[in-house]
Protein backbone atom coordinates (compact mmCIF):
# COMPACT_ATOMS: atom_id res chain seq x y z
CA UNK A 1 0.00 0.00 0.00
CA UNK A 2 1.34 3.31 -1.25
CA UNK A 3 2.05 6.32 1.60
CA UNK A 4 1.82 10.27 0.53
CA UNK A 5 5.07 11.89 1.26
CA UNK A 6 6.23 15.55 1.11
CA UNK A 7 9.18 16.73 -0.75
CA UNK A 8 10.26 20.25 0.93
CA UNK A 9 13.23 22.38 -0.48
CA UNK A 10 14.98 25.61 -0.45
CA UNK A 11 17.78 26.61 -2.98
CA UNK A 12 21.24 27.69 -3.15
CA UNK A 13 21.47 29.29 -6.84
CA UNK A 14 20.77 31.91 -8.86
CA UNK A 15 17.70 32.16 -11.05
CA UNK A 16 19.27 31.37 -14.23
CA UNK A 17 20.93 27.99 -13.29
CA UNK A 18 17.29 27.23 -11.74
CA UNK A 19 15.38 28.12 -14.95
CA UNK A 20 18.01 26.07 -16.95
CA UNK A 21 16.98 23.13 -14.65
CA UNK A 22 13.53 23.30 -14.24
CA UNK A 23 12.68 21.45 -17.74
CA UNK A 24 14.87 18.57 -16.50
CA UNK A 25 13.32 18.12 -12.97
CA UNK A 26 9.66 18.59 -14.58
CA UNK A 27 10.51 15.85 -16.96
CA UNK A 28 12.12 13.50 -14.07
CA UNK A 29 8.86 13.85 -11.94
CA UNK A 30 7.14 12.85 -15.20
CA UNK A 31 8.95 10.24 -16.35
CA UNK A 32 8.54 8.68 -12.75
CA UNK A 33 5.16 9.14 -12.62
CA UNK A 34 4.28 8.78 -8.90
CA UNK A 35 0.48 8.24 -7.84
CA UNK A 36 -1.02 11.26 -6.66
CA UNK A 37 1.78 13.72 -7.71
CA UNK A 38 1.03 17.58 -6.84
CA UNK A 39 4.18 19.87 -7.07
CA UNK A 40 5.38 23.48 -7.77
CA UNK A 41 7.27 26.17 -6.41
CA UNK A 42 6.64 28.69 -3.49
CA UNK A 43 5.21 32.15 -4.56
CA UNK A 44 8.83 33.89 -3.76
CA UNK A 45 10.44 30.88 -5.61
CA UNK A 46 13.25 30.06 -3.04
CA UNK A 47 12.04 26.44 -2.94
CA UNK A 48 8.98 24.25 -3.47
CA UNK A 49 7.11 21.23 -2.22
CA UNK A 50 5.96 18.37 -3.95
CA UNK A 51 3.33 15.80 -2.69
CA UNK A 52 3.53 12.42 -4.03
CA UNK A 53 2.90 9.00 -3.71
CA UNK A 54 5.76 5.95 -2.65
CA UNK A 55 5.91 2.59 -1.14
CA UNK A 56 7.60 3.87 2.00
CA UNK A 57 10.23 6.23 3.49
CA UNK A 58 13.15 4.77 1.41
CA UNK A 59 11.91 5.11 -1.66
CA UNK A 60 10.00 8.03 -1.42
CA UNK A 61 13.82 9.55 0.01
CA UNK A 62 15.47 7.57 -3.43
CA UNK A 63 13.02 9.67 -5.60
CA UNK A 64 14.17 13.24 -4.24
CA UNK A 65 17.86 12.54 -4.33
CA UNK A 66 17.30 11.27 -7.87
CA UNK A 67 15.84 14.82 -8.73
CA UNK A 68 17.80 17.25 -11.14
CA UNK A 69 17.74 19.91 -8.96
CA UNK A 70 19.54 17.44 -5.63
CA UNK A 71 21.60 15.70 -8.43
CA UNK A 72 22.87 19.19 -9.65
CA UNK A 73 23.68 20.73 -6.36
CA UNK A 74 20.87 23.58 -6.06
CA UNK A 75 19.28 22.75 -3.11
CA UNK A 76 20.61 24.26 0.39
CA UNK A 77 17.93 22.07 2.50
CA UNK A 78 15.59 19.78 2.16
CA UNK A 79 13.09 17.28 3.89
CA UNK A 80 11.21 14.12 3.00
CA UNK A 81 8.61 13.08 5.49
CA UNK A 82 5.50 10.96 5.42
CA UNK A 83 2.01 12.95 4.82
CA UNK A 84 -0.70 11.91 6.99
CA UNK A 85 -3.46 14.47 5.02
CA UNK A 86 -6.97 14.91 6.05
CA UNK A 87 -9.22 15.40 3.41
CA UNK A 88 -13.19 16.15 4.39
CA UNK A 89 -16.19 14.09 2.49
CA UNK A 90 -19.15 16.10 1.25
CA UNK A 91 -21.01 15.22 4.18
CA UNK A 92 -18.09 16.91 7.05
CA UNK A 93 -16.45 13.83 7.43
CA UNK A 94 -12.65 13.14 7.76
Amino acid sequence: MSKQFVFFYFFKTTPERLMELVPVHRDYWDDLGPAEYSGGPFADRDGGMIIFSAANLEEAELMAKGDPFTTEGIIDQMWVRQWEAKTKVPDGRE
